[in-house]
């Protein structure tokens, strides 16, 4: 009895921690991605 939702819990953590990773990795490809400087800024050579 006691199985059940002891497997139900491992299997949403780790539905959870698929979508927080890939979450965190389009994230952090999407601030590299980035490279154009903010308006206003001045550009060094």
């Amino acid at each position: 009895m006691m199985m059940v939702p002891l497997i139900l819990l491992y299997e949403v953590g780790i539905f959870l921690s698929v979508g927080i990773y890939r979450r965190k990795a389009q994230r952090e490809k999407d601030f590299e991605t980035d490279t154009t400087p903010p308006t206003g800024s001045v550009e060094t050579q």
